[in-house]
């Protein structure tokens, strides 16, 4: 069922019981389960998508919630009612410890294009998380520990924004494969942490990663199809 969200009175009109309607003092929306998020053609909305977006929440897990807004420091620490995660791309900001304990957390994470800061420990001890994780090139600012033992088993790529990736940041993760756009200087604080990555593939540009396979015995090659992952 689709829902329209009122400027006025920061609802979405027509939610019932199914859904969280209320935009409430923190001043983060939410939507629960499998509903449409409608914004007006009549304005942007600050803090909202651009205008006629139909964000679509496509699973129907009881936990899972959309976010639009910027996510504030601790804004849902050790949250155990979430059990899927969905940051709507109006999204610029999640700051420290934002989801750290929610245990309860599983699936993919996405990190949106329009974020631009990871606060420390942001998504810390949220295991639940699998797959891959992609930081998009729009961030430039990862905090320590902002990973710290999440379940993340497939690749991660690091976008050429990032200019800043806290010490710890993926600790506990089981990556094996990295892709970066952003030189070895950037990444090496985290070079203790990553046990299980046995390939580096590398944007021509970034820099460094010739000398990194020397110290660390990873194989480094060229990442020739940049921007898309290697076959």
């Amino acid at each position: 069922m689709p829902y329209t969200f009122n400027p006025f009175t920061g609802n979405l009109d027509g939610a019932g019981a199914g859904g969280l309607a209320d935009a409430p003092s923190d001043g983060v929306l939410r939507a629960r389960k499998d509903v449409n998020w409608i914004v007006p053609d009549t304005a942007d909305i600050p803090g909202l998508p651009p205008k006629g977006l139909d964000m679509t929440l496509i699973e129907a897990t009881d936990g899972l919630y959309g976010y639009i807004g910027n996510i504030g420091n601790n804004q849902f620490f050790n949250d155990p009612s979430l059990t899927g995660l969905y940051l709507g791309n109006s999204v610029t900001s999640i700051g420290s410890n934002a989801f750290d304990s929610s245990a309860n957390l599983i699936g993919s994470l996405t990190i949106p294009n329009s974020v631009t800061s990871i606060g420390n420990y942001a998504f810390g001890y949220c295991a639940g998380f699998t797959g891959s994780l992609t930081i998009p090139n729009s961030v430039t600012s990862i905090g320590s520990g902002a990973f710290y033992y999440c379940g993340f088993t497939g690749s991660l790529t690091i976008g050429s924004g990032v200019t800043s990736f806290g010490n710890l940041a993926i600790q506990g993760c089981s990556f094996t494969t990295l892709y970066v756009a952003i030189s070895a200087s950037v990444f090496t604080a985290n070079t203790p942490y990553i046990p299980f990555i046995s390939q580096v593939y590398y944007h021509v540009d970034s820099g460094g990663w010739e000398q990194f396979e020397i110290d660390t015995g990873i194989t480094c090659n060229p990442w020739t199809s940049y921007p898309d992952p290697m076959p």
